[in-house]
């Protein structure tokens, strides 16, 4: 929420509802920030929603952003269900890969997934029976085990490149 406009009226009014990026000051009641780095957010909006953009969304691009182009390429995201693994799936949808979601429960989640845009949705990495340009690991733990076998594909778990170990 916009406490006081920017003096140079480059941004919202005071009172707006936004959304912000910014490098510090995440956990302060009040902070400065560039007028650039904010979004306003729509009427009616549930702001508990947008609050979860810049951490989930923006660790969900930076994994895919590592995974390099995706455009026609098969990419499986864990932990699909989760607030980042949604982001991950909506938008390497949106970056034109062909989405694997992964879910514990299939059944219960492949209907939001599907309609976030994800292609196929399995229960886990071991029922993907053909290679995928890269992986997009939002779930971690166990999970990470069963992705070793992807080989030559990219690994990119919540912002960073993985490696198996040798």
């Amino acid at each position: 929420m916009v406490h006081t406009a920017a003096a140079d009226r480059s941004g919202p009014p005071a009172g707006t509802p936004v959304v912000t990026f910014g490098v510090d000051g995440a956990w302060a009641e009040l902070r400065a920030v560039d007028t650039a780095w904010i979004g306003t957010a729509p009427t009616g909006t549930d702001l508990a929603a947008v609050s979860t953009v810049p951490v989930a969304g923006t660790s969900a691009f930076r994994a895919l952003h590592r995974l390099g182009p995706v455009l026609g390429r098969r990419v499986l995201v864990t932990g699909a269900t989760g607030g980042t693994g949604r982001y991950a799936v909506q938008l390497a949808r949106r970056a034109g890969a062909h989405v694997i979601a992964s879910t514990g429960d299939p059944g219960k989640h492949a209907a939001v997934l599907l309609a976030q845009g994800a292609h196929e949705v399995v229960a886990g990495p071991h029922e993907v029976d053909e290679p995928v340009h890269g992986v997009l690991d939002m779930a971690g733990g166990p999970t990470r085990r069963q992705l070793w076998p992807f080989g030559g594909g990219r690994h990119a778990g919540r912002g960073r490149t993985l490696r198996p170990r040798r």
